[in-house]
């Protein structure tokens, strides 16, 4: 992450658009081959969606936009954020689904903001989420393949509903409670997460399990493989074969820097004390800070995080004003 403080001097006639970038009107910039088209309003989003075509890209301000429902095209999304301390500064999305069922060269790519209400992946492929706050149920309702989630809060329940998934994955994320389970025909791997509760109503065959943190309950249920994950109870799956590396009845005033509580709190620290002590399969440390995609909440969007704009002019006609914005790195 990277802050950078830019100086720009404009003519004065720029003190309009300043006037309106300041107002709080949802917008949803839509970035095509041929220009750039704006929405706007609480329909921005799903207007921007109705109008974009594949590989278009929309760029959404801070604000509440209406839900979004049957996503189909493979477009890119990115808000100005989920994660900021000033919820005013979010992007949030009423609820949201996807349906992808056939065959796409290029992705559906979401990246940076709340989603308030459940969310539906239903028979899709080719899915990317990234820095997203859940703050109800994720669901993956039916067969699908090519579904990733990276560094994004599930605070209530990830579902997987005993249908085939392939080449799916959650990385670097914070998920409150993993449910369900795939056929045994599925490729599923959650890697590098924090895992509050692991509830599997019907066997996990197929998930792999690997350099995660593992707070609380598990039933014991088996998945594919566990290997290299911290649990802060007993590892409850003894009889698996492919499993080894991992580490049992960790306290966690011993394993964070700063966590009181079995549950997410935006102001605990995740970063371990000792990462030196638990080295993942694949040589970083586990949790959400080692792996190829380590924790970072902040969108490629830049997000502004503070401005100041002169109230006069200077003799020759031109203001200063003075933009300080954090870009992920």
């Amino acid at each position: 992450m990277k802050t950078k403080v830019l100086l720009v001097m404009v003519g004065a006639w720029i003190c309009s658009v300043v006037s309106l970038s300041a107002q709080s009107v949802q917008t949803a910039t839509l970035q095509k081959d041929d220009g750039v088209q704006v929405f706007y309003g609480a329909d921005a989003l799903v207007n921007s969606v109705n109008a974009a075509q594949d590989g278009n890209t929309i760029y959404l301000s801070a604000g509440d936009f209406n839900a979004v429902y049957n996503l189909v095209k493979s477009i890119k999304i990115i808000g100005s954020g989920g994660f900021n301390v000033n919820e005013a500064k979010n992007t949030t999305i009423q609820s949201l689904s996807i349906t992808r069922n056939g065959t796409y060269d290029n992705y559906l790519e979401l990246e940076g903001f709340v989603i308030k209400g459940e969310v539906t992946i239903n028979q899709s492929s080719m899915v990317k989420m990234s820095k997203i706050y859940f703050k109800s149920n994720c669901n993956l309702s039916y067969n699908g393949n090519n579904i990733e989630f990276f560094s994004s809060l599930l605070v209530a329940t990830l579902n997987f509903y005993n249908y085939s998934y392939s080449n799916t994955g959650v990385s670097n994320c914070i998920i409150t409670r993993l449910a369900g389970g795939v056929t045994s025909t599925s490729t599923v791997i959650i890697s590098n997460s924090i895992i509050y509760e692991l509830y599997y109503d019907y066997a996990p065959n197929s998930i792999s399990l690997q350099n995660n943190i593992i707070v609380a309950n598990q039933n014991n249920k088996t998945p594919n493989s566990v290997n290299n994950n911290i649990f802060t109870g007993v590892n409850n799956f003894p009889s698996i074969s492919n499993q080894s590396g991992n580490w049992e009845n960790v306290n966690l005033s011993d394993l964070f820097v700063n966590q009181l509580e079995n549950r997410w709190d935006p102001s605990y620290d995740y970063h371990l004390k000792n990462p030196a002590n638990y080295i993942g399969t694949d040589g970083t440390q586990v949790g959400i800070y080692g792996g190829l995609f380590p924790w970072n909440p902040v969108p490629s969007n830049p997000q502004i995080l503070d401005s100041k704009v002169n109230p006069t002019t200077t003799n020759d006609g031109k203001l200063n004003f003075q933009i300080k914005a954090e870009a992920q790195q």
